[in-house]
Protein backbone atom coordinates (compact mmCIF):
# COMPACT_ATOMS: atom_id res chain seq x y z
CA UNK A 1 0.00 0.00 0.00
CA UNK A 2 1.25 3.39 -0.93
CA UNK A 3 1.92 6.15 2.07
CA UNK A 4 -0.16 8.96 1.53
CA UNK A 5 1.94 11.90 0.60
CA UNK A 6 1.76 14.88 2.81
CA UNK A 7 1.41 17.19 -0.21
CA UNK A 8 -1.11 20.51 -0.60
CA UNK A 9 -4.66 20.27 -1.92
CA UNK A 10 -3.81 21.67 -4.75
CA UNK A 11 -4.09 19.86 -8.40
CA UNK A 12 -1.50 18.21 -9.49
CA UNK A 13 -2.81 18.59 -13.41
CA UNK A 14 -1.38 21.84 -14.30
CA UNK A 15 1.71 20.91 -17.07
CA UNK A 16 4.06 18.13 -16.93
CA UNK A 17 7.85 18.61 -16.15
CA UNK A 18 10.19 16.38 -17.42
CA UNK A 19 13.83 15.54 -17.21
CA UNK A 20 16.42 13.19 -18.41
CA UNK A 21 17.86 11.59 -15.17
CA UNK A 22 21.22 9.07 -15.84
CA UNK A 23 21.04 5.50 -15.17
CA UNK A 24 22.01 5.35 -11.96
CA UNK A 25 20.04 8.48 -10.73
CA UNK A 26 16.53 6.93 -12.28
CA UNK A 27 17.80 3.32 -10.29
CA UNK A 28 18.34 5.64 -6.67
CA UNK A 29 15.22 7.41 -7.31
CA UNK A 30 13.64 3.67 -8.44
CA UNK A 31 14.79 1.98 -4.97
CA UNK A 32 13.80 4.75 -2.87
CA UNK A 33 10.10 5.34 -4.11
CA UNK A 34 9.92 1.34 -3.54
CA UNK A 35 11.68 2.23 -0.43
CA UNK A 36 9.30 5.18 0.94
CA UNK A 37 6.49 3.44 -1.01
CA UNK A 38 5.06 5.66 -3.09
CA UNK A 39 4.99 6.26 -6.89
CA UNK A 40 8.14 7.52 -8.52
CA UNK A 41 6.00 10.45 -9.88
CA UNK A 42 5.21 11.44 -6.00
CA UNK A 43 8.81 10.96 -5.13
CA UNK A 44 10.39 12.89 -7.18
CA UNK A 45 7.36 15.53 -6.80
CA UNK A 46 8.30 15.68 -2.76
CA UNK A 47 11.95 15.94 -3.23
CA UNK A 48 11.62 18.72 -5.55
CA UNK A 49 9.41 20.48 -3.10
CA UNK A 50 12.23 19.55 -0.73
CA UNK A 51 14.88 21.40 -2.71
CA UNK A 52 12.40 24.14 -3.35
CA UNK A 53 11.91 24.53 0.30
CA UNK A 54 16.32 24.15 0.82
CA UNK A 55 16.50 27.11 -1.86
CA UNK A 56 14.19 29.43 -0.30
CA UNK A 57 16.06 29.17 3.11
CA UNK A 58 19.24 30.43 1.79
CA UNK A 59 18.84 31.43 -2.13
CA UNK A 60 21.78 29.60 -3.21
CA UNK A 61 22.34 26.49 -5.58
CA UNK A 62 25.67 26.87 -5.87
CA UNK A 63 26.82 25.95 -2.28
CA UNK A 64 28.96 22.90 -1.98
CA UNK A 65 25.97 21.49 0.19
CA UNK A 66 23.26 21.68 -2.12
CA UNK A 67 24.79 20.64 -5.52
CA UNK A 68 27.03 17.55 -6.21
CA UNK A 69 30.27 18.28 -7.12
CA UNK A 70 30.79 18.65 -11.00
CA UNK A 71 34.30 17.96 -12.71
CA UNK A 72 35.21 20.50 -15.50
CA UNK A 73 35.65 19.49 -18.88
CA UNK A 74 39.29 19.06 -17.94
CA UNK A 75 39.36 17.27 -14.94
CA UNK A 76 40.36 13.66 -15.16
Amino acid sequence: MLKVAAVSKENRDAKMIGFLPTPSLREELERLAEHEERSLSTLCFLLVQKGLDAYQKDHDLRNPRNLPTRKSKNSP
